[in-house]
Order: C-alpha cells, then sequence, then structure tokens
C-alpha cells in the first residue's frame, strides 16, 4: 500500500518563520540610521528595492529549489539521481553551489502519476553537459569497466564529426522519459509528432541521454536502452544521430538516414523546465 504524499507547507510573512524575516528587515532599516529625508528617498525607490527583494527571496522559493528529498519522496528513490552521486561518479569537481530543481511539485506528482500508470518512465537527473567525446574520454571502451563505450563503434570519433561530438549542453536537473516512444517511424515524423505534444515536451538532447544512462549505471547499476536507440539533435551528413543500445558490449553511437523507421529506433522525452 503506498503512502500517501502530502505537499510541503507553505509559509507567509503571518507565520512565524515570516514574522522572524520581517524583524530582519526591521533590524537593517534601524541600523541604517536614516534620516526623514533619507527615509523618504528609500520609500521613493521602493519599487527597485521590492524587485532586489523578490529576487533574493525567489532564489530560495520552492519552485526555483524544490528540495531534492521531495522529490525523490514523489518520484521514488530509484528514478531520482542527485548532482552530488553524478559528480562524485564521473570523478569532477564539486560545484560551488546546489543546482535547482527547476519543476513544480504538481509537474514531479504528474510524471510519478504517469509512472504509476505504467506509460512513461520518468526519471529526474542531474547531467553535467559534457559532449559525447568528453563522455568517451571519461568512460573509455573498456568492457571490463562498465559502463563503456562500445570498443568497435568508432566512426564518430573520427575528425569529420568532431562538431557534433564535440557539442557541449546545458548542466542542470532534467526530466527524462525513458520509455521508448515513436519507434517504427522516420525521423521527420517522429519529430512531428512530439512537435505535436506542445511546448511542454521536447525530443531530448543524445549528449544528455548518454549522459543519464551512464550516471543511472554508475549509481544505480540500472543499465537502460539495451535494446534501443534515441534519436537526437545532431546530424552526421545526412545522418541523424542516434545513442544507444547499451548492452554489455557498450553504449553505441549510431547515424541513420531520415526514411529508416523500425522498433530499435525511438525518443526519450525531455519535460521542459516549469515558468512562473
Amino acid at each position: 500500500m503506498s503512502r500517501k504524499k502530502n505537499k510541503p507547507a507553505l509559509i507567509t510573512s503571518n507565520d512565524e518563520k515570516g514574522i522572524h524575516f520581517l524583524g530582519l528587515c526591521a533590524v537593517a532599516y534601524n541600523k541604517a540610521k536614516l534620516n526623514k529625508d533619507q527615509a523618504q528617498q528609500l520609500n521613493e525607490k521602493g519599487g527597485e528595492f521590492q524587485t532586489a527583494l523578490g529576487e533574493l527571496i525567489d532564489r530560495f522559493s520552492m519552485y526555483n529549489q524544490f528540495p531534492i528529498q521531495a522529490a525523490t519522496e514523489i518520484l521514488g528513490v530509484d528514478k531520482v539521481v542527485e548532482f552530488r552521486d553524478v559528480v562524485r561518479a564521473w570523478g569532477i569537481t564539486m560545484p560551488a553551489n546546489n543546482p535547482t530543481i527547476p519543476y513544480s511539485c504538481e509537474t514531479l506528482r504528474e510524471c510519478a502519476e504517469e509512472n504509476k500508470r505504467g506509460v512513461a518512465d520518468w526519471r529526474l537527473v542531474y547531467v553535467n553537459g559534457f559532449s559525447l567525446r568528453k563522455q568517451e574520454e571519461i568512460r573509455g571502451r573498456n568492457r571490463m569497466n562498465q559502463p563503456c563505450f562500445n570498443l568497435n563503434n568508432t566512426w564518430w570519433l573520427h575528425s569529420g564529426h568532431k562538431l557534433w561530438a564535440n557539442q557541449a549542453v546545458n548542466p542542470g536537473y532534467r526530466l527524462l522519459n525513458f520509455k521508448k516512444n515513436f519507434s517504427n517511424m522516420s525521423c521527420e515524423w517522429r519529430e512531428k509528432r512530439i512537435d505535436d505534444l506542445g511546448e511542454r515536451f521536447e525530443m531530448a538532447e543524445e549528449q544528455a541521454v548518454a549522459e543519464a544512462c551512464f550516471s543511472i549505471f554508475m549509481i544505480k547499476k540500472e543499465r537502460l536502452m539495451e535494446d534501443w536507440c534515441h534519436q537526437g539533435f545532431s546530424m552526421a551528413g545526412d545522418d541523424h544521430v542516434f545513442v544507444g543500445f547499451s548492452d554489455k558490449d557498450g553504449f553505441e553511437v549510431r547515424g541513420y538516414y531520415n526514411s529508416t523507421g523500425y522498433h530499435g529506433l525511438g525518443a526519450v522525452l525531455y519535460r521542459t523546465v516549469d515558468s512562473h
């Protein structure tokens, strides 16, 4: 029996913590020792003060910094890959600041409900933003050191593919749906079907999908996309770049022409970040 999940309580200026914050503002105001004219000037600049204060408060809001613990409660521990674990797994320097989770409680609950119904496999994963070549440089192609890239899948490492293979993406948390979608269709039709879903969904970046697969294997010991691959944004000449087929031989980067359509090709969906 699943435990009922409650929404985190929202704090207002009338609550104890809100009253305490207003007291801090009063202390700062009194410490300034303003005369009558200076106080009037501050009042006249109230709009600027309100904007600056709003930006400060917004940095700590539930929207911008939804706690990773709460996200784990909603989606489940097996569906969340936290940035500290990702950074340690990839052996890089820990960021100075905690990255924010750009999704609301409602969005996470929607994704959790779709997972529960079996129509999706949403994962909240922190992505460093590495290019495919950077990922290959770090993980290598040694099958004895899983996860790795496929030793015999090297076409994309040649100099002619340097531009897209070295393309990095923005770091941050992403909601990615690893339930294979839109198979048995051409690349062009797959793109159209995803566009038809509206602005809340996009085709995921191939770099993010590959990195998420590696991170999930390293941290959760779960291998995704063993028998299919994801269509990305990059083009290798006339071919669309796909990533996946992550079996024990290693992760692969492939190129397929637009007319190709069979069950082994699909798409990982990306849930776009929420807006105010």
